[in-house]
């Protein structure tokens, strides 16, 4: 006679929904991104880039080119 391990089969059909599940998201993404490729500024609201650009000026700041003597 046969053992049925049910918490085995759940494991397995767990593992395959999310993989399943991040398989369409991660597809549904990168159709999001492939579509707007020419316009992925406007992708990022506001904020984000203003964040964003507000970290570049920052740099910019901190690495100065005076030589010190």
């Amino acid at each position: 006679m046969r053992q049925y391990n049910i918490e085995k089969t759940e494991k397995v059909t767990k593992t395959k929904a999310i993989f399943v599940t991040l398989l369409v998201h991660f597809g549904l993404l990168y159709g999001l991104f492939y579509m707007n490729s020419d316009k992925t500024e406007d992708l990022m609201p506001e904020f984000v880039k203003a964040w964003v650009q507000g970290d570049k000026a920052e740099a910019a700041v901190a690495s100065s080119d005076n030589k010190r003597p």
